[in-house]
């Protein structure tokens, strides 16, 4: 089983090299940048996408060759144009989902959008949505 955190790594390498959103491990943004953070959504920057990996496997089984493992994916945008945090959701899924593709060495065998939600507007009157992808690693 890879570990959480290479498979963060990953993920955010992967949104980041496709121009989805920008990954700074320090976890520090400009105000204009679409800041890529782990597992809670942070007050700003206004655009932001937040990984949370869940529903993992607690030990390998010797009956099945892979691991299903399920992340989480909430984004946000800033204030304005109510849609254009749609725009950020399919780039991040269009970045994302494949078969047989090999990020910071590690193979995902496949990934793919599982559901997507709305969650209509922060306190701030940003616009947030929330989508789900099964990430299947062989191990």
């Amino acid at each position: 089983m890879k570990p959480a955190t290479d498979i963060y790594e990953a993920i955010a390498t992967r949104l980041h090299t496709k121009g989805a959103a920008v990954w700074n491990p320090t976890g520090i943004y400009t105000p204009t940048q679409c800041g890529i953070i782990l597992k809670k959504m942070p007050a700003s920057p206004d655009n932001a996408v937040v990984l949370t990996i869940y529903d993992r496997p607690t030990s390998m089984s010797r009956r099945t060759r892979e691991d299903t493992i399920r992340l989480q994916i909430r984004a946000r945008t800033s204030k304005g144009r109510p849609d254009s945090v749609d725009t950020l959701a399919e780039n991040i899924t269009t970045a994302l989902e494949g078969d047989h593709q090999t990020w910071s060495n590690i193979l995902f065998a496949h990934i793919r959008r599982i559901s997507y939600l709305p969650l209509g507007f922060d306190a701030n009157d940003r616009p947030e949505i929330s989508m789900n992808f099964e990430l299947i690693l062989p191990h």
